[in-house]
């Protein structure tokens, strides 16, 4: 599982620096920003693995203290998520037009660095586990 998730992050890190080369980082999605979240929040494997362990935990506990507890567990936590999405769309979308599009292709190569020494860090792990 190591050397794949390694694998994977050294193609992410790799992609982003091609972004900053290529001003990847220019393009606009144009389609719904509702729709976009909910593909990746349903595609992202870690939301059903918070789910099936913490959260599943969580509502088990809120359960002991009724029904109106899990129902406002869950609006709580969904409006927590909306808020944070929220905050992080707006800076992504505001952070070139306050930074600049240089600070974004700068924090962009950090990041893919980042993914870089993480791919093979994750890569040598599992070779020592092999």
């Amino acid at each position: 599982m190591g050397l794949a998730g390694g694998i994977l992050l050294l193609l992410l890190g790799l992609s982003m620096f091609q972004a900053v080369r290529m001003d990847v980082v220019r393009h606009r999605y144009k389609g719904s920003a509702i729709t976009a979240g909910i593909v990746l929040t349903g595609g992202n494997p870690y939301f059903f693995v918070w789910w099936a362990t913490i959260g599943s935990g969580l509502m088990i506990r809120a359960i002991t203290y009724g029904v109106v507890c899990v129902v406002l567990f869950m609006i709580l936590h969904w409006m927590t998520d909306l808020s944070w999405c929220y905050f992080l769309s707006n800076i992504t979308y505001g952070g070139r037009r306050f930074f600049g599009e240089r600070f974004q292709k700068i924090v962009f190569a950090i990041c893919g660095a980042f993914l870089l020494f993480m791919g093979v860090k994750f890569i040598i792990d599992a070779i020592k586990l092999l």
